[in-house]
């Protein structure tokens, strides 16, 4: 075993870290920036999960909303002043 062997282990191991946090960056900035490319990925990467937890569109949030605003409304316990 080399006496510099671990020195080369650390030192390898910090350069990986360094140019995986600014790959990192760079991904995140790319993603911000709302090119195409980044749009298609957002959009595959939330393909498989929308089979699992299939968002309502949105008529059905509002009309979900409304009733439970209406509910809120017309029951006993409802403030006067609202």
């Amino acid at each position: 075993m080399n006496a510099l062997e671990p020195a080369a282990w650390f030192a390898g191991s910090v350069l990986s870290f360094f140019i995986f946090v600014w790959m990192a960056m760079r991904l995140i900035r790319w993603a911000k920036r709302g090119s195409k490319g980044a749009s298609l990925l957002g959009w595959s990467m939330g393909l498989p999960a929308a089979r699992a937890n299939p968002m309502p569109p949105p008529q059905q949030r509002i009309e979900e909303a409304t009733r439970e605003v209406q509910g809120r409304k017309s029951s006993d316990t409802a403030d006067p002043d609202k």
